[in-house]
């Protein structure tokens, strides 16, 4: 009978443990969730990514009030990459080639564990290549890039979202999109405001190589579309780029693969204790040695983060 008796107390207590224990870890994932993430590019005025920072060296800021950081990685992390792809008439044969060249000298590039996803954008955003695909299907996805068949529409902010949902099913943390555009969009159900708010509360880190016919180089039209693709580079921490010869677009490649191994993630505990679902602009301060202030390096991030 106290065999017994004691069995129940034994199983008693151990189950109050297990629910403390449960408790505790559901509390640390809690507090593990509140971390926001940062991904920094430092380059300095060539654009080449400067190296070997450390935490010391950064501070973060929300409303002029310090942040503490309570993350921070350097390491050649693996990327998960969507590329999208301008396929309609505002593009030429010539151009789609190239762009197909350049995320190809991107992927050599690149960090072998990353994975890919390629969308064509066509009269509605097609999906080439899924994210994780292998070289041959990648391959494929480049004839399909590089053949004559033009659209007439383009959804540009649909083909966006599209990108966004397969990247948010990907393994890796750093995510990023790669755009061949003018940036003109003519067709999508999703309004620039909208596709701008998703992108800065995705984390996603959008890079643009604007595409432009030299008719149109110095068109209104053309300045509209870069101008819309350098906005959404900004808040999201990337940038866009406008290569006018094959020199420049090489570099613009080998720059693009290099920021993508060379970042900085940095962690912080939101400013307010209880999240209030607003936007929150952020400040990001790099202190660089006195031997070392000879330029001013550029640094990169999203602009900022939700608070849920």
């Amino acid at each position: 009978m106290r065999l017994m008796i004691n069995l129940r107390h034994a199983s008693l207590i151990l189950l109050l443990l297990a629910v403390i224990c449960c408790s505790a870890i559901g509390q640390q994932t809690s507090v593990e969730d509140s971390t926001v993430r940062v991904v920094v590019t430092v380059t300095d005025s060539s654009g080449r990514p400067l190296t070997g920072l450390t935490q010391q060296q950064f501070s973060v800021s929300d409303k002029k009030n310090p942040l503490d950081i309570t993350y921070f990685d350097s390491e050649d992390k693996p990327v998960s990459i969507a590329f999208i792809f301008d396929l309609s008439a505002s593009t030429t044969l010539a151009s789609r080639k190239t762009a197909a060249q350049i995320a190809a000298q991107i992927i050599r590039g690149s960090n072998t564990a990353d994975e890919y996803a390629i969308i064509g954008l066509r009269d509605t955003p097609e999906v080439l290549c899924e994210l994780g695909c292998s070289q041959s299907e990648i391959a494929k996805a480049w004839q399909q890039v590089t053949a004559s068949e033009e659209a007439r529409k383009t959804p540009l902010y649909d083909a966006c979202e599209l990108a966004l949902k397969k990247l948010q099913t990907s393994k890796n943390s750093k995510r990023t999109l790669i755009v061949f555009s003018d940036g003109l969009d003519s067709s999508s159900k999703l309004s620039f405001t909208k596709l701008r708010d998703a992108l800065k509360e995705s984390g996603v880190i959008l890079y643009a190589i604007v595409q432009q016919k030299s008719t149109s180089l110095n068109g209104p039209s053309s300045m509209e579309g870069g101008g819309i693709l350098e906005e959404l580079g900004v808040v999201t921490g990337g940038k866009a780029y406008f290569p006018l010869d094959a020199k420049e677009i090489s570099a613009v490649a080998n720059a693009i693969a290099l920021q993508l191994r060379q970042q900085y993630t940095i962690g912080f505990k939101p400013a307010e204790q209880t999240p209030d679902n607003k936007w929150h602009a952020i400040k990001i301060k790099l202190t660089m040695p006195k031997a070392e202030k000879s330029s001013t390096p550029n640094v990169r991030y999203r602009e900022g983060y939700y608070s849920h």
